[in-house]
C-alpha cells in the first residue's frame, strides 16, 4: 500500500498545506532506507535542434525520511547509476557507486 499512498498524497499535494503533505510522504515512506528508480531511455542517440545528445544524467529528489536515492538510467546502450543521499548515510557517494558496481 505504500506506493499507492505516495501517489495519491502525490496526485493531491497541492490541495492539503505542505506540512500535512510532508506527514504523508513520511509515513508512506516509513522504515525505508533507499529510494530506487530505472529510467528506461532511448536505444539510439538522439538530437535536439541538430545536435547529438551525448548523455544523460538522472537525479531522484529523495521522499521526506528517505536517506538515499538512487537512478539507474540507459542511454544509447549505455547504463549510468546517480546518488542523491544525505551526507550521513553515504559520505562518500562516488566509494558507495563503486560498491553497487561490484555487487
Amino acid at each position: 500500500p505504500a506506493p499507492l499512498v505516495t501517489y495519491l498524497t502525490a496526485r493531491s499535494s497541492s490541495v492539503f498545506p505542505l506540512s500535512l503533505t510532508k506527514y504523508f510522504f513520511r509515513k508512506a515512506s516509513a522504515n525505508a532506507c533507499v529510494s530506487i528508480s530505472n529510467v528506461r531511455g532511448s536505444p539510439v542517440k538522439l538530437h535536439m535542434d541538430g545536435n547529438t545528445v551525448e548523455s544523460i544524467a538522472g537525479f531522484l529528489p529523495l521522499p521526506p525520511g528517505v536517506p538515499v536515492g538512487v537512478v539507474i538510467n540507459s542511454y544509447a546502450g549505455t547504463i549510468s547509476l546517480s546518488v542523491t543521499a544525505q551526507p550521513w548515510a553515504v559520505p562518500d557517494a562516488d566509494q558507495f557507486l563503486l560498491w553497487m558496481l561490484e555487487e
